[in-house]
């Protein structure tokens, strides 16, 4: 399983695939032809969707079922986006008189209401973190630590904590997980930090879930303090 895992991360960081949903950097807007819309794109096919089996005109191609994983952005069958949520993601995205901060937190908002629909509450997802900052991540953290949330959504944001340009919020994203109540975050957090601070014990299994948090915890403060050296460094 380690194993695995250290592959799937290896290709992470080399390619660095696009957020499904999420095309590109720049938050799309209304009229713009360059920007797709749509579905997010499925695991296995291309985020342009012409190259992942597209209909040729820039369409892409419809979501299938998958069953998730590390590395893995799932949307399975039951977490299809439905057309009136899809025209108020747009809506919202295309509003011209919102700033990107707001746009942000208003998908934030979608995403972490349990009263909606989950396949809206995943595109939500995606394009309000496609629109924070790295380190405004943890906004989305309560997905992880509250009862009720869908596998699909916190596996979805686990792929977005390993993800993370910033370690700090990978560790802090992992320990929210490793402390809350969803088993399948729970568990790809188990085999993140093991990796990741490299915790395997002789037998080949990880170690009990305190221990992976509390070496979270002393990760990120070891980071924190490497960045305060930094900036020193740089202003003597």
């Amino acid at each position: 399983m380690v194993v695995l895992l250290a592959a799937g991360l290896l290709v992470m960081v080399l390619q660095r695939p696009e957020r499904p949903g999420t095309e590109g950097v720049d938050r799309p807007r209304t009229g713009d032809e360059s920007v797709a819309t749509g579905p997010a794109t499925a695991p296995g096919s291309t985020a342009e969707g012409l190259d992942g089996g597209g209909t040729g005109d820039g369409t892409p191609p419809a979501p299938t079922p998958a069953d998730g994983g590390v590395g893995e952005f799932p949307r399975p069958g039951a977490m299809l986006l439905e057309p009136d949520d899809q025209a108020e993601i747009d809506g919202l995205i295309g509003d011209q008189s919102l700033a990107d901060g707001e746009v942000a937190a208003r998908l934030a908002d979608l995403a972490l209401d349990p009263a909606r629909d989950p396949g809206l509450r995943l595109e939500a997802m995606g394009h309000a973190v496609n629109l924070l900052p790295p380190e405004n991540l943890n906004r989305l953290r309560p997905l992880l630590e509250q009862e009720g949330t869908p596998d699909e959504l916190a596996q979805a944001l686990m792929f977005e904590a390993i993800n993370s340009p910033d370690p700090v919020v990978t560790m802090e994203m992992s320990i929210a997980a490793l402390e809350g109540p969803n088993a399948v975050a729970r568990e790809e957090a188990v085999e993140l930090v093991t990796f990741l601070l490299n915790l395997q014990q002789e037998d080949g299994t990880p170690p009990p879930r305190d221990q992976l948090i509390a070496a979270a915890r002393t990760e990120i403060e070891r980071l924190r303090a490497e960045a305060v050296e930094a900036v020193e460094s740089v202003n003597q």
